[in-house]
């Protein structure tokens, strides 16, 4: 119960927000609808302070991405797997606001999809004789805006974790709560700090 007075008590609270992702995505595209999928982890991490009776930020959000690792993409049916030449990034956060009712943040940035190539059989040439990965498409990296929204994680948590459901759960040094999202490959770490 002293852990959730403490937490009741505190009117804006300062967060280290670290997210790991671990997943496969789509690493390179080509203009033929081809993709190149691979095994992918990604992080970034938020320093921010929030008021959590508005359930908004205070002040500004500091945003620090980190590369992407990418394992070597997948080979692609009988085909060799598509060489990779740029470097992928799942997510370059650019930004970080509260959701319009508050309760969690807006993140907006980039993706940008490797540029490379792809393996394709020799045009014209009778069906028996196909061998892919006789030629190589070259494809260029290209980026897209991304936009996703995660919920800021309740200090009260810290006393109740069960409250956050099934995969919410606080560290054993009781600093930190930690929310898995399986439906998106995320893992979320809060560390809370009282400001007032």
């Amino acid at each position: 119960m002293a852990v959730m007075a403490k937490w009741s008590a505190v009117t804006v609270v300062h967060y280290v927000m670290t997210g790991v992702f671990r997943g496969d995505l789509v690493v390179m595209r080509s203009p033929r609808g081809v993709d190149a999928t691979a095994t992918v982890t990604d992080s970034v991490e938020f320093v921010f302070s929030w008021n959590q009776q508005q359930m908004t930020l205070v002040g500004a959000a500091t945003v620090r991405n980190f590369p992407a690792t990418v394992s070597f993409p997948a080979r692609i049916g009988e085909c060799p797997a598509p060489r990779v030449t740029t470097p992928y990034d799942g997510w370059v956060i650019a930004s970080a606001t509260t959701i319009g009712s508050g309760g969690g943040l807006t993140l907006k940035g980039t993706r940008t999809y490797a540029a490379g190539a792809f393996p394709r059989a020799k045009p014209n040439v009778p069906a028996s004789q196909e061998v892919c990965g006789d030629v190589w498409e070259p494809v260029a990296a290209t980026s897209e805006p991304a936009e996703m929204m995660v919920g800021v994680a309740t200090t009260l948590w810290y006393a109740m974790p069960s409250a956050g459901g099934e995969n919410v759960s606080v560290t054993k040094d009781g600093k930190s709560i930690i929310v898995i999202v399986p439906q998106t490959g995320w893992t979320w770490t809060y560390t809370a700090t009282a400001v007032r």
